[in-house]
């Protein structure tokens, strides 16, 4: 074990920020649609996330890192990462989601239908093809139209309360030597492009600011982890 994580230490730190900080800003994970009971892989608060939509997210994460990092073939310890990555990052969508309804920062239809119009895996011959991108997302993610555009709105709502977040966080000067200092000898080449050095350091300040953030809103609500006996079925 212990070799195992010596030997892997550059791809296990590219799991945990591929999957999760990535996950952060951009965002992977949603609930949508009618979830059961039975079919409920965790709970947080009110919201419910599905198995299957878990599956789904974990088995893109897995396959992204297979193909764009230079990762061995199927390994049992990194799938074990990437699936508590995936889950963690799906709680923190969940999480961001409910707060932006709190604010009442909703996403109109337009703009998802606006986002789904420009999406290139939709496309036919350059331009939006409704027939492809009704048998591109149910290949791709065992979803009919509305749950898909469901899933975006959600997706995008999350997204509008990390803006939110991100827009609310100012330097100071004690911010700019702290961080600079935690950056190290980049800081120095950094500064000859202001713009960039300031962004930096401003993204280094929220990612703080959005953990603490996180670790206050899991003491607060109550989440439910039903993985495990997801995992004994499947080995019974």
């Amino acid at each position: 074990m212990v070799t195992f994580l010596n030997k892997n230490k550059k791809i296990i730190f590219t799991i945990t920020v591929g999957v999760f900080v990535v996950g952060i800003f951009f965002g992977m994970g949603a609930l949508i649609g009618n979830i059961s009971l039975g079919n409920v892989v965790a709970k947080v608060g009110g919201g419910k996330i599905s198995y299957e939509k878990y599956q789904m997210q974990v088995r893109m994460a897995y396959d992204n890192l297979m193909k764009t990092q230079n990762l061995p073939e199927a390994n049992d310890m990194i799938e074990k990462m990437v699936k508590q990555e995936v889950f963690k990052e799906m709680i923190v969508q969940e999480l961001l989601y409910q707060q932006a309804e709190k604010l009442n920062m909703g996403v109109s239809n337009f703009e998802v239908a606006v986002e789904i119009q420009n999406t290139p895996m939709f496309f036919y011959e350059g331009r939006f093809d409704p027939r492809v991108y009704v048998s591109s997302i149910w290949s791709n993610y065992r979803m009919t139209p509305k749950e898909y555009e469901d899933w975006r709105k959600k997706e995008r709502t999350a997204m509008r309360f990390k803006q939110f977040l991100y827009s609310e966080i100012k330097l100071t000067p004690d911010d700019i030597k702290f961080y600079s200092d935690m950056i190290g000898p980049k800081a120095k080449e950094m500064e000859k492009d202001k713009n960039k050095f300031v962004s930096q350091l401003k993204q280094e300040k929220f990612l703080d600011v959005a953990n603490y953030y996180l670790r206050q809103l899991t003491n607060k609500v109550e989440i439910k982890d039903y993985r495990q006996k997801f995992e004994k079925n499947q080995a019974s």
